[in-house]
């Protein structure tokens, strides 16, 4: 049987393919409601110079829909950037909206059941350069699509966890954010969880706001590994969104690490992938 990830990866792949299969047959039979009897002037291989437009497009959505089967296929390869390298799609003629749709897939794709990593967003940028897709937008649709994930997993522990683990959880993310004394403007899109984490109670964010001023690392409340392991994961991406790791913020994570019991090596197994993953993610598109 296949796994739950495996399987929603299927999932996104059959539905982005579905969707451009529609753009592109809308695109055709507007092409050809307009110009109905429309001709294409081109050195074709078979040596014609010339061909009805229905017979030159329907060539090119057989090409574009084999290209996007590989990119989609590559995508969950071990090396996925390599992979790609076999697939012929430079110079792949898309619109907009059929671009955004295979981006956002292969984001959605990749974050089924990890973050992000500097494998994926190096593969990212290869297929955005392919299809000269803006990298502002390529930014965009990460962070949102990254939103839309921790929302939905956060919705999640706060079903797992009691309300003195989520008030536990939630200094953590608010100490985070001001661990240098500072709220950086990439930090700001974090209090989202907090509040999540509170169930958005105006009144208990306000007594969590005075428990993290106070907070000393001794709060004797303990958590799953499992999510610990996030959490943690989750704590050294904040510190570090903003390209910076103040001694304050290295710190704070240690101390963090203790709390849960993660030795040196531990430790490491997180900041370094987190670090790299977000030195490349700004360097390709930012």
């Amino acid at each position: 049987m296949e796994g739950d990830t495996l399987k929603e990866q299927k999932k996104l792949k059959r539905e982005c393919i579905s969707l451009l299969n529609q753009q592109l047959e809308n695109g055709k039979d507007f092409f050809l409601a307009v110009f109905p009897n429309a001709t294409i002037r081109a050195d074709f291989d078979s040596g014609e110079k010339s061909a009805a437009a229905e017979i030159v497009l329907n060539h090119r959505i057989d090409m574009i829909r084999n290209a996007a089967h590989h990119i989609l296929d590559v995508s969950t390869a071990v090396d996925p950037t390599t992979a790609l390298q076999k697939v012929s799609i430079e110079g792949l003629k898309l619109t907009n909206e059929m671009s955004d749709n295979i981006i956002q897939t292969i984001v959605k794709v990749f974050s089924c059941d990890r973050k992000l990593t500097e494998v994926d967003f190096l593969f990212l940028n290869e297929v955005s350069l392919a299809l000269a897709f803006p990298s502002a937008r390529v930014q965009y649709i990460i962070d949102q699509v990254q939103y839309e994930y921790r929302k939905v997993f956060f919705n999640t522990i706060v079903d797992d966890l009691n309300d003195d683990q989520c008030d536990f959880c939630a200094i953590l993310l608010f100490n985070a954010i001001q661990a240098d004394d500072q709220i950086h403007p990439a930090e700001i899109k974090y209090f989202e969880n907090i509040s999540q984490l509170l169930n958005y109670d105006q009144a208990r964010l306000e007594d969590i706001e005075e428990a993290a001023a106070a907070f000393n690392f001794d709060m004797p409340v303990q958590i799953p590994d499992e999510i610990a392991a996030y959490i943690f994961d989750y704590l050294v991406e904040i510190v570090m969104c903003d390209r910076k790791y103040d001694p304050k913020e290295s710190d704070f994570i240690q101390n963090v690490a203790k709390t849960f019991s993660f030795d040196k090596q531990r430790q490491e197994e997180f900041i370094q992938p987190v670090a790299s993953a977000l030195m490349i993610k700004a360097d390709l598109f930012q």
